[in-house]
């Protein structure tokens, strides 16, 4: 529709609307005429008041049905919320309570020992995060804490010890199997200090050691 057509369209619009209220003005200015000008029936002005009463009565009834229904439905989503929540957390505390009995069980139970490298992992993964969202460091720092102490200590007494057959054990030692089998062996030598000696030197050091002692 153009913006012309548009005018005359409300143009027309205005002009309808004015003729009713027209009609409308006359017809109640010839009903108040009438009822002016007619003489009153006594039956009817007494049926009035009580017409007046039973129409709002009926409408006080409408209204307190509206109200009550309006009422049951508030209170019916209410039981439906909080039936809901109820579920929320009867759940929750099944599960909990499923994970309690299942840590109480596998603590009763034997555990097959844990690898080095699968306990390394384990601490890691298991670690709780801060809300800054990095790593609680406690564990971990006390692993790598006696992991340094050990480091120092054998490095300390192989350092510090006088008998080759002393240094061959710790060598032995740190030179296993579960050392080898992760790779650690030329680690452990480079960290402790440990020195490829050949069976003669070893001979001749034992003597020296021998001569020192006897002296």
């Amino acid at each position: 529709m153009t913006p012309r057509q548009q005018r005359l369209k409300r143009k027309q619009w205005r002009t309808n609307l004015a003729a009713f209220r027209q009609r409308q003005k006359a017809l109640k200015e010839t009903g108040q005429h009438l009822e002016n000008n007619t003489p009153p029936n006594s039956s009817d002005e007494e049926n009035v008041p009580e017409n007046i009463r039973a129409d709002i009565g009926r409408r006080r009834a409408i209204q307190n049905r509206v109200k009550r229904h309006r009422e049951k439905v508030k209170t019916r989503e209410k039981i439906k919320k909080l039936e809901a929540a109820l579920e929320k957390y009867k759940k929750r505390y099944q599960r909990l309570k499923a994970e309690k009995q299942k840590k109480e069980l596998e603590m009763k139970q034997p555990r097959t020992p844990l690898t080095p490298l699968t306990n390394t992992d384990l601490i890691i993964d298991e670690t709780p995060y801060t809300p800054r969202k990095t790593l609680k460091v406690d564990e971990i720092k006390k692993k790598i804490l006696f992991g340094q102490v050990m480091e120092e200590q054998l490095r300390h007494s192989y350092k510090e010890c006088e008998q080759n057959r002393t240094k061959q054990v710790i060598k032995k030692l740190m030179s296993g199997n579960i050392i080898r089998k992760y790779g650690l062996k030329k680690y452990c030598s480079r960290k402790i200090g440990f020195r490829n000696l050949s069976p003669k030197k070893y001979q001749n050091k034992s003597i020296l050691v021998h001569e020192k002692k006897s002296l």
